[in-house]
C-alpha cells in the first residue's frame, strides 16, 4: 500500500509578504513555488508542503504549528529565531512551537 510521503500544512493569513518573510526565516529558505496568493515551501527535511494563503476576511489556521529540528540544532535556532519558551508569533498570531523529539520514547 502507499503512503503519504510529505505532510501538507496550508494557512490563511492576511498579509502574505509579511508572513512570507517569516516562514522564510523559519525555513531558513526562500519559498520554492509562488503565485499571486500564495507561497510554497516543498521540503524533504522535514518532508512537508507548507503553503500560505493571502486571505484576510477569514483568517483560519491550525491552533498551532511546530517544526521538530534535530536537538544538535534546537540550541542554533533557538538563538536564530529567539522564540519565547520554544513558541514564536507569525504576524496573523498563529503559535509556531520550535521543538525536538529526539530522544523521546
Amino acid at each position: 500500500m502507499t503512503r503519504p510521503t510529505r505532510l501538507h500544512v496550508a494557512i490563511g493569513v492576511s498579509d502574505l509578504a509579511k508572513s512570507r518573510a517569516f516562514y522564510s526565516n523559519v525555513f531558513n529558505r526562500e519559498p520554492t513555488h509562488e503565485i499571486v496568493d500564495q507561497v510554497d515551501w516543498i521540503l524533504d527535511d522535514p518532508a512537508v508542503n507548507f503553503s500560505i494563503f493571502h486571505n484576510p476576511e477569514r483568517v483560519i489556521g491550525p491552533e498551532h504549528v511546530g517544526f521538530d529540528f534535530p536537538e544538535e540544532l534546537l540550541a542554533a535556532e533557538k538563538d536564530r529565531l529567539k522564540p519565547d519558551d520554544f513558541t514564536i508569533l507569525d504576524p496573523d498570531g498563529l503559535r509556531v512551537e520550535i521543538f525536538s523529539t529526539d530522544g523521546r520514547d
